[in-house]
């Protein structure tokens, strides 16, 4: 790259690793880094370093453009980040909990690293802000929806569009003239299905844990199931000295899926 050339960086912070790729201000793809992260612990570090090198290069980062997990309700398009916008993620950030932190550090550190660029979010949940209410209306009572905003959302929305406008060119046809139904499949798995470009059902839905069996994600399972092992825990300490949110939250999560069907979580 050129001295002093102005760069775009899109960053994609995910639980397991930090993805990242500079582009010209014409979209040419320049550079490109991917770090898998073993132990969560160190996250934090290793973000703060790969930023480091990447700032030290002679290049201006004008702006960076941040995957971003769950909007919730509240945002359905690219976001400018401020302050106060940025404080609404973090309220949401726990409808998705394997994502959404490490989002919300990749912004704070990039702010941080870049103070003079401009930072833009991008979500997945953006795909799926017109999905139909008979795929995104969960069959309970209608004042606890809106009170909570429950509602399918959606997720690898940026995957899902982008797999299905390279599949219509690659078989020389308009994606408006087509029915598609696009897989994304790795440590978390989805499916969706896009009538004409528009997403019309999906897997996953107000959090990304619902849907296939993912690489620790249990995806669909008998929500009685919850209840009973909530019930449980008042007997025999089942979810130990944890709150039993967090605990169930962990499980669900971290300790299911793959992981929970053989031992092993490394897909």
């Amino acid at each position: 790259m050129a001295n002093n050339q102005k760069i775009i960086l899109v960053l994609n912070c995910g639980s397991q690793s930090i993805k990242w790729k500079l582009f010209s201000l014409d979209f040419k793809a320049q550079e490109e880094g991917n770090i898998r992260i073993l132990n969560q612990k160190n996250y934090k570090n290793i973000l703060q370093a790969e930023l480091k090198k990447i700032n030290e290069r002679n290049i201006e980062i004008t702006t960076i453009g941040h995957r971003v997990v769950h909007a919730g309700g509240k945002f359905n398009s690219p976001l400018i980040i401020d302050k106060k916008n940025l404080k609404e993620l973090e309220k949401i950030s726990e409808l998705a909990p394997l994502h959404s932190p490490y989002n919300i550090l990749g912004i704070k550190i990039s702010q941080k690293t870049f103070p003079t660029a401009k930072q833009i979010a991008i979500f997945d949940t953006d795909f799926y802000s017109e999905l139909p209410k008979k795929a995104s209306t969960y069959a309970l009572p209608e004042d606890i929806r809106k009170k909570y905003e429950i509602r399918r959302y959606g997720f690898h929305g940026i995957s899902h569009d982008y797999a299905s406008s390279e599949a219509a060119k690659i078989i020389s046809k308009p994606r408006e003239e087509l029915k598609i139904i696009s897989c994304h499949l790795g440590g978390g798995a989805s499916i969706t299905a896009i009538d004409r470009g528009k997403a019309v059902d999906t897997s996953m839905g107000f959090t990304p844990l619902e849907g296939l069996v993912m690489m620790t994600r249990a995806g669909n399972v008998d929500p009685g199931i919850i209840l009973f092992l909530n019930q449980k825990s008042k007997r025999n300490k089942f979810l130990a000295s944890e709150s039993k949110n967090q605990k169930l939250d962990y499980i669900l999560n971290n300790e299911s899926g793959m992981k929970g069907l053989c031992g092993i979580s490394d897909m």
